[in-house]
């Protein structure tokens, strides 16, 4: 199958948090021929996002499996027409957590720099809309076992188990499931997730459909 050599999926039992971000900025607008009848709402908010940035990129944190800690601004919107000071601004950010820098710390960093600006006249608000922590999962539990050795008979290759910067559904179903309950995201893919033509390989998809039939089977069997 040579296909699995070059596209093949990794058996990935760990995964970085996540936490998306809004910040609102708000101003008092103002013709731009008199911008001190008003109060521009991007500057502050901009002066929040490029800190943030530099602060995010001196933290050291850094996980032998997970990588970097990461800042990304990923939205911005503000003002309506170049002759008008903006009354509001909006911003949507990501970080990327590590069990080394958490999410309750990336929203301590982001509240200390909101405050900072706030204190100097800024009216900005910080809403942590999204949080999905640090999935930390055995890496040598009996489903990882499993899954990989059926991935390798299937595929002829071998299948890496890593850890990836992606979030799942497990950071909320995992809550209260203690250290050791077994985690697994095995599935057939590529590298074109959230691209105009995402895809994934007919015969990849039929092989993983046989190898969760097995896979379902062998490990009730021995975990029962």
């Amino acid at each position: 199958m040579r296909w699995w050599s070059a596209n093949h999926r990794d058996g990935i039992y760990t995964h970085k948090g996540s936490v998306d971000f809004r910040l609102r900025s708000q101003g008092t607008a103002a013709h731009s021929s008199m911008p001190e009848a008003g109060f521009n709402a991007i500057p502050p908010l901009m002066e929040v996002l490029v800190r943030a940035q530099q602060e995010f990129n001196a933290r050291p944190a850094s996980d032998p499996v997970l990588g970097e800690l990461t800042f990304s601004t990923t939205v911005f919107h503000g003002g309506d027409q170049v002759n008008t000071i903006p009354d509001a601004a909006v911003a949507e950010v990501n970080v990327r957590t590590i069990p080394q820098f958490d999410n309750d710390e990336a929203i301590a960093l982001l509240e200390g720099l909101v405050g900072e600006q706030n204190r100097r006249g800024a009216r900005i608000s910080l809403d942590p809309y999204m949080q999905e922590p640090v999935v930390q999962a055995p890496r040598d539990s009996l489903l990882v076992r499993l899954a990989t050795k059926l991935g390798e008979r299937i595929s002829g290759v071998t299948i890496p188990v890593v850890g990836v910067a992606a979030v799942t559904d497990a950071s909320s179903l995992l809550k209260g499931k203690g250290p050791d309950f077994p985690f697994m995201m095995f599935g057939p893919g590529n590298e074109t997730m959230h691209t105009v033509n995402e895809n994934i390989d007919k015969q990849m998809y039929l092989d993983f459909v046989q190898l969760y039939q097995r896979l379902f089977v062998e490990y009730l069997g021995q975990a029962g």
